[in-house]
């Protein structure tokens, strides 16, 4: 009797999901979002290794028409260089919402918009839209955020769409394909040069490695394939020697692979410390093979292709090339989006799969809480920093210099290499800063190439460029090396002290 009445209840609950399935889905979806919503609800500056340096240069690039301080100290460079996704999305809404109420924005969009193009990429490769997508919170926000390369996770989302787009437009006449493309892959090219490069992969995998069957029109086809990218790498061709900056040496390093595939779920260990997203690694690791054992899933040819190829190209290339870093780091969030998108359940009870749902649904609430905790604990340094720096006079030319000789015991991002780029709320809190933070790859630049990376035991030999005083600020974070003399102590934190001194045109 009670197995009876154990497989109605089974029954009524499949029944149930079959009659409800689009509102079913909806709530997961809707729980999704809200739930990736909570660490950009508690923090004011989003953490993230460049994520300053890129708010700086969106704020340059949003007042400097207005702001006489940033006229006089940067300037907004013209070339098409392939950087310009942020700059050209965020500019415009910089100029009136707060910069950090921007950045945050941004980054809620990024983890969204990645959940929404695996969405679009199982809707375009499997004809509908199951559980599998939502899974992509467990990885939303992940090692490339925490590192702070924003700007590249839109490169990937815009690739993943219009990667789906090319699978979706195969059988459209190949001069509108080559129209199409021609136009996305440019966008492309100019939001991100390696996001860029990510859509090349996956289009020429997925055609030479992954189709069932050969080409009807091989000339036309080869013809759009390569000739989408003609107009970006003609761009970059024009402006190779203004782009290619920084050493050209190869690196390998072994030892970084390992870590650089683990890179969907690993935040919290970006920041240092363990990751509660390797629990989600392992957990997911062991169900898919489970689930592919028992027929449960199916997963297209189309999309292993291109998944494969990400993996293996991330083994195999260099950890550094030609003054590209973290280029191995860049592949493994989309191979982990295409595999994501592809997971198709096969004729499975509903009832079977909740459990797995659930334990999915508890692991991705745990990662959202520990990327919370680290940027609350790291937002209250930030904020510290800032409130110092709010002492200062406003449009004066400052230089700065950040020290760390050891770290500071029980300080929650000391492990984050993030301090080179607290300089940066300067420039957002106190624009008449000058800083040489922004390579030549980027779209704003300090006026005269001038170099603000000066060791204040030199203050005495500078010269000041106005009437205005001139300030050196030495951030010390961690314990002292003897200080300079000349050096007044301008506040004392928790992780940091601030030191200053003067030229003589302060008089």
């Amino acid at each position: 009797m009670n197995g009876f009445a154990t497989a109605s209840l089974k029954n009524s609950i499949n029944l149930w999901w079959i009659e409800h399935r689009a509102a079913g889905l909806m709530l997961v979806y809707v729980a999704t979002l809200a739930v990736l919503v909570i660490p950009m609800l508690i923090v004011d500056v989003p953490l993230g290794v460049d994520n300053l340096n890129h708010l700086a240069r969106i704020y340059v690039r949003a007042h400097i028409d207005t702001d006489p301080n940033l006229a006089r100290l940067f300037e907004v460079r013209s070339p098409l260089i392939p950087y310009l996704g942020m700059d050209l999305l965020l500019t415009p809404l910089a100029r009136v919402v707060p910069i950090m109420v921007v950045g945050r924005l941004y980054i809620l969009g990024l983890v969204w918009g990645l959940v929404g193009a695996v969405v679009v990429l199982q809707r375009v490769f499997t004809g509908r839209v199951g559980l599998g997508p939502a899974a992509t919170g467990l990885i939303a926000y992940n090692g490339l955020i925490a590192w702070g390369l924003i700007n590249y996770m839109l490169g990937v989302i815009l690739a993943l769409l219009v990667f789906a787009a090319w699978h979706a437009l195969r059988t459209r006449p190949w001069l509108v394909r080559l129209i199409v493309f021609c136009t996305a892959s440019t966008v492309l090219y100019l939001t991100h040069l390696l996001a860029f490069g990510l859509y090349g992969i996956l289009v020429v995998s997925y055609e030479v490695f992954g189709l069932t069957q050969p080409w009807r029109t091989p000339l036309w086809d080869w013809l759009v394939l390569v000739g989408q990218a003609i107009p970006g790498l003609l761009i970059w061709s024009a402006l190779s020697n203004t782009t290619l900056t920084g050493d050209l040496g190869t690196y390998y390093e072994p030892a970084r692979k390992l870590i650089a595939l683990l890179l969907p779920v690993l935040f919290h260990g970006a920041a240092g410390g363990w990751d509660s997203g390797l629990l989600s690694f392992v957990f997911c690791a062991a169900a898919l093979f489970m689930a592919v054992r028992r027929g449960w899933l199916m997963w297209p040819r189309t999309l292993a292709a291109p998944v494969l190829v990400l993996l293996a190209l991330t083994l195999i290339l260099p950890f550094r090339s030609i003054g590209v870093a973290l280029i191995d780091y860049r592949f493994s969030v989309a191979a982990a989006c295409l595999a994501l998108a592809g997971l198709r359940l096969v004729s499975v009870h509903f009832i079977r799969v909740a459990p797995v749902a659930v334990t999915v649904a508890l692991l991705m609430v745990s990662h959202v809480a520990d990327v919370s905790v680290v940027m609350h604990r790291c937002d209250g340094q930030y904020a510290e920093l800032r409130e110092a720096l709010a002492m200062l006079p406003r449009g004066v030319d400052l230089s700065t210099v950040l020290e760390r000789t050891e770290p500071v015991p029980d300080v929650a991002c000391t492990r984050l290499p993030i301090y080179p780029h607290m300089a940066q709320l300067i420039i957002i809190d106190r624009s008449g800063y000058a800083a040489d933070f922004f390579a030549r790859v980027t779209s704003v630049g300090v006026r005269g190439g001038r170099t603000t990376d000066t060791d204040p035991r030199l203050a005495s030999t500078f010269t000041s460029s106005t009437a205005e005083a001139r300030y050196v600020l030495w951030i010390n974070l961690g314990r002292f090396r003897p200080i300079p003399p000349g050096l007044v102590l301008l506040r004392h934190g928790s992780f940091f002290d601030l030191w200053t001194v003067a030229t003589a045109s302060e008089g």
